[in-house]
């Protein structure tokens, strides 16, 4: 096995993923093992190893203040005790001479002979741990003490690994995400080829079991490191968001919320927090709620009713109807008729811009319904304008699609006279939060709708590789 040579893979470092201010939300720390073999050969001199194990024992109780100099001088007397054992102890006459033929020349020829004590040595291999892991300043520290410093390969050997770690907790987990055996989600996932790098490559000699030497000369790739993904959130208000909704939920005993920030010119996801309960109650990041929970949007969609009541049918803000005090109203022609009722007494006639404030259900399926019932496509073709009929994200995290049907769709969602009543305040379709913010921010943002935004940039270092307008 001494002759084995192996081509060794040397694992790249995995980039980072930074907020918008270069706080770290995931990063991965380089940390090492050093595995000695007290059985190898390089420990057959038996006083210089416990010259050396006496001065490592000392300089290793120093450094890492974990046990005294005496307890590691002990620790490795026993590993070694254990590899070199001395048995069959007995008393052999043999000739004065070097080597077999030698001496029974000299026998032969009456020479003198001599006594020696024969021992069978008995070597064991062994993989043993001194320490804990370290990162990379330490060993350069470590790699400076006895034994330490000139045997790599001989007497011990190191072993990577390569650790992620997420200094913000589980702030915004579901949209930073895991990649590997913990799941396949978020920006992790998403960006898991630019932020894995390239594994570089070395050719090895076996020396002992376990224990390999780069061979000199041969072949060799040195690694390329990952790339760091700069994203839009920011760490604070990432903070701040999903404070505010653990409160929210656990005073209204909700069972799942979200909670999004978003900046009006860019479209720049600030914050997303999703929330739900687990199996012990507890609020926690447990699914993509903001992306993929899609649901009827209700009261939030009367603002798609406004923008198609006026942007639309250019009808007057000053348009009122009667809400009927918040008894319920039938709404239709003929037989077919929706009953629909306010929750609360908004009053009798109110304007469009009152009916908008008070939220009210009766004036809007009123205005919907009287404005589109003789060309209902007309109304779905208005929502298709506004994307409300498409996923909203351009990059790879993905959106679930929005359900929205049209007359067309009859006998499979579409019901005439129905559904358009539905739709006028926000049922018979559905929606995930973040197509409700993008709607919003358009309007906040003066008219011009963005696409969500969560990634900006692409760093190696301070090099910028590609940017996300």
């Amino acid at each position: 096995r001494r002759n084995i040579i192996i081509k060794d893979s040397l694992a790249a470092h995995r980039g980072s993923i930074f907020d918008r201010n270069g706080k770290p939300l995931a990063t991965s720390i380089f940390r090492q093992s050093v595995i000695f073999d007290f059985g190898s050969e390089g420990f057959d001199n038996r006083e210089r190893f416990l010259e050396d194990a006496d001065s490592l024992s000392k300089l290793l109780a120093a450094h890492f203040g974990d046990r005294s100099a005496k307890d590691y001088y002990k620790k490795m007397m026993t590993e070694r005790d254990k590899c070199f054992r001395l048995v069959n102890g007995r008393d052999s006459v043999v000739p004065n001479g070097d080597g077999f033929f030698a001496r029974l020349i000299a026998r032969l020829r009456g020479k003198p002979t001599v006594t020696l004590r024969i021992h069978d040595t008995v070597r064991k291999h062994s993989y043993t741990r001194l320490f804990g892991e370290i990162d990379y300043n330490e060993w350069q520290v470590l790699k400076e003490y006895p034994i330490l410093n000139e045997s790599l390969g001989r007497v011990y050997t190191i072993e990577k690994s390569d650790r992620r770690v997420y200094p913000q907790n589980n702030i915004a987990l579901r949209l930073i995400g895991r990649s590997g055996q913990q799941g396949k989600y978020g920006i992790e996932y998403a960006y898991r080829e630019e932020l894995a790098g390239e594994n570089g490559y070395e050719w090895l000699q076996c020396i002992a079991p376990r224990f390999y030497g780069r061979v000199d000369g041969a072949d060799y790739k040195e690694p390329v490191d990952g790339m760091d993904v700069v994203t839009t959130l920011d760490a604070d208000v990432q903070d701040f968001a999903d404070k505010a909704l653990h409160r929210q939920l656990e005073e209204k005993h909700g069972i799942w919320g979200t909670s999004i920030v978003m900046e009006c010119s860019t479209g720049d996801i600030i914050a997303m927090v999703n929330l739900g309960r687990n199996s012990k109650g507890e609020y926690v990041e447990n699914n993509d709620y903001a992306l993929t929970a899609r649901a009827e949007p209700g009261s939030t969609f009367k603002l798609a009713s406004v923008l198609a009541l006026v942007g639309d049918c250019h009808l007057p803000l000053s348009l009122t109807y009667d809400t009927g005090h918040g008894k319920a109203v039938q709404i239709g022609d003929g037989k077919k008729k929706v009953r629909i009722q306010d929750s609360h007494n908004i009053g009798g006639k109110i304007d469009m811009l009152t009916a908008f404030a008070q939220s009210a259900n009766v004036y809007f399926t009123k205005a919907i319904y009287n404005a589109y019932k003789d060309n209902p496509q007309a109304y779905c073709d208005f929502l298709k304008s506004l994307h409300l009929n498409r996923p909203m994200l351009t990059e790879r995290l993905k959106d679930v699609s929005p359900v929205m049907y049209e007359p067309k769709d009859k006998y499979h969602g579409w019901t005439p006279h129905e559904t358009l009543i539905n739709m006028g305040y926000g049922y018979a379709l559905e929606l995930a939060p973040i197509h409700t913010l993008t709607l919003y921010n358009a309007v906040a943002n003066g008219g011009r709708m963005v696409a969500p935004r969560f990634v900006s940039a692409l760093k190696r270092g301070e090099h910028t590789v590609e940017e996300f307008p």
